[in-house]
């Protein structure tokens, strides 16, 4: 759940500064409360997958045992893109990557922190999850897109 909840209650409609600030981030938590029938219905394989290219990263790369900062923030800004929106359980995930289920509760941990202190980290989590729902079967012969 997006935590700009709090202002929706609030008069969103005024012109002034704290209106339009209130009004913006209404905006942007509308645009993160994607039903999930607007998502696609992928494995955690399938969206471990279609995540990695994304980003940049392979699913061999994701399951390896690396510790680079690109492929930890890949793991991170998956989990929780999997687990928060699209309805992946943790299990799933940590046994697609070959990883623990207890290092993926903190890869989603981390990753929660960091959304926290760094404003420009939900913008990245908003991007991969768009970018996955557009992703489409010629980058991935697998899945269904």
């Amino acid at each position: 759940m997006p935590c700009f909840v709090f202002f929706l209650g609030s008069s969103l409609g005024s012109r002034s500064a704290s209106g339009k600030i209130e009004l913006g981030h209404r905006r942007r938590a509308q645009r993160e409360a994607k039903s999930p029938e607007d998502r696609p219905r992928l494995s955690a394989e399938e969206f471990l997958v279609r995540g990695g290219t994304v980003l940049g990263v392979g699913l061999d790369e994701l399951q390896s045992r690396q510790r680079q900062p690109c492929v930890v923030h890949a793991r991170e800004a998956l989990a929780v893109v999997g687990v928060e929106r699209y309805g992946l359980r943790v299990v799933d995930i940590a046994r697609a990557i070959r990883k623990s289920p207890d290092g993926i509760s903190k890869a989603i941990a981390r990753a929660n922190r960091r959304r926290l202190e760094d404003h420009g980290y939900l913008d990245t989590l908003n991007r991969v999850d768009a970018d996955i729902a557009k992703y489409r079967d010629k980058y991935y012969k697998g899945g269904k897109a």
